[in-house]
């Protein structure tokens, strides 16, 4: 049930999520506990940097599934865990620990060789760049992800984001427009604007509408800024 809702309502996914760890913790050990605790664990990150998670739960989190992860040798949770915790220690404002962590996720998604968790996990590695000033570094893992997209708009989704490939667009279009080239970013974002309708990525949807009013301020045009900023605003009411 938490895996069917989604992203489409992420306080009622984050409910399951939590009753799924009640449940485990009453049961006796063996893979497929080890499995559903560590899941579990993963997707109370990913939806607790988005809703709200303290520092401490997170560690809690990060720590309890680390161990997990290395004692069942589970690689690809393991690098869930650290793309999701990465992040929220990105939003919670460490960024150099945000930086080693996005490494680290990058890493692993090489070492692992799946195109599909490879696609889901660029992001982080992405954005960590992109906050520390590493534009062009990030321009470069974005690339990578809109190659592997082309080919597969759906590759790698439902995972950490419905359609990575929508994200990977609207990326490039946040970096081109903080370089100042507004023209070239503006394809980047109507490409991610159909590509997240076409996999019903509404998260990525807002998001993108949210950043183009970043790219209307640059390019006065403010009929153009108030329409992307109700839609984001209505879109983000509408996922929670």
């Amino acid at each position: 049930a938490a895996s069917w809702v989604g992203l489409n309502d992420i306080a009622e996914a984050l409910r399951h999520w939590r009753k799924v760890s009640e449940l485990v913790e009453a049961l006796p050990d063996s893979a497929e506990t080890s499995a559903l605790a560590l899941g579990a664990r993963v997707w109370r990150l990913s939806y607790g940097w988005r809703l709200g998670i303290s520092e401490q739960e997170a560690t809690a989190h990060y720590e309890a599934g680390r161990d997990l992860a290395e004692r069942s040798s589970d690689r690809v949770n393991l690098l869930l865990l650290t793309a999701a915790y990465a992040t929220v220690r990105g939003l919670a404002g460490h960024v150099e620990e945000y930086g080693e962590l996005g490494e680290e996720v990058d890493r692993l998604g090489i070492e692992i060789g799946d195109p599909g968790l490879r696609m889901a996990t660029l992001s982080v590695t992405a954005y960590a760049r992109y906050v520390r000033g590493r534009l062009a570094e990030s321009l470069a893992i974005l690339d990578e992800g809109i190659a592997l997209g082309a080919e597969d708009p759906g590759l790698g989704g439902g995972i950490a984001l419905a359609c990575p490939y929508a994200w990977m667009l609207m990326m490039r279009g946040v970096i081109l427009t903080n370089m100042g080239y507004p023209e070239e970013a503006a394809p980047m974002y109507e490409g991610a604007l159909g590509a997240a309708a076409e996999h019903g990525d509404h998260e990525t949807e807002t998001w993108t509408h949210m950043n183009y009013v970043a790219l209307t301020r640059t390019t006065g045009q403010k009929e153009l800024a108030l329409g992307h900023a109700t839609q984001a605003y209505q879109l983000a009411e509408r996922i929670g």
